[in-house]
């Protein structure tokens, strides 16, 4: 699964990261190119986050296993 780390610009965007944290799942999602659709880990948010020029986050992107 990929994981966004998301560094806020904005007022809003740095409002968004102190309320749901910066850490978000990526949803796959290929309607829309240019774009991610992101869940806060707190499973209370998504947030759609241009991939290039944002203008409320920077953003990290990672990926992380589950070993089982």
């Amino acid at each position: 699964m990929l994981q966004a780390t998301l560094i806020g610009k904005s007022k809003k965007g740095k409002q968004r990261v102190k309320m749901h944290g910066e850490v978000w799942n990526v949803i796959e999602n290929s309607n829309s190119p240019g774009s991610l659709l992101l869940k806060s880990l707190d499973r209370n948010d998504l947030r759609w986050v241009s991939i290039c020029n944002d203008p409320d986050f920077d953003m990290k992107i990672s990926k992380w296993q589950i070993h089982g």
